[in-house]
């Protein structure tokens, strides 16, 4: 399309889960229930998180952030991606919260190691 792109993340979904765990979870409430599957993603994408408050691991806190839309039959986020931002915004809220409940050195060693 010819318009240059400056600036830009790369997010390795392993290290998030690393660090993730290391912070014990992260609590959230899930908002409905979030199922979908994709094999053919790279690496392949299965989502299922119960609907309802709990602690996500790290790989629950993966399949949190790249979940778009459910498939035939599930419902999605209600603003399509509007929400889905909403939604990775209160899980940042809720990660710092955990970051500076916990042992924020161990948190900064597993960040720092990757």
């Amino acid at each position: 399309m010819g318009i240059p792109i400056n600036y830009y993340v790369v997010i390795d979904y392993k290290n998030v889960a690393k660090i993730v765990d290391s912070m014990g979870g992260v609590p959230m409430d899930i908002p409905f229930h979030m199922e979908y599957s994709d094999p053919y993603d790279k690496p392949p994408l299965y989502i299922n998180i119960q609907k309802g408050q709990q602690v996500l691991d790290g790989n629950q806190a993966v399949q949190f952030l790249r979940f778009r839309q459910g498939g035939p039959g599930y419902s999605g986020y209600p603003e399509g991606d509007i929400s889905r931002i909403k939604a990775q915004q209160m899980f940042m809220i809720n990660a710092f919260k955990q970051c500076i409940s916990f042992d924020l050195p161990k948190i900064a060693t597993t960040i720092y190691d990757k």
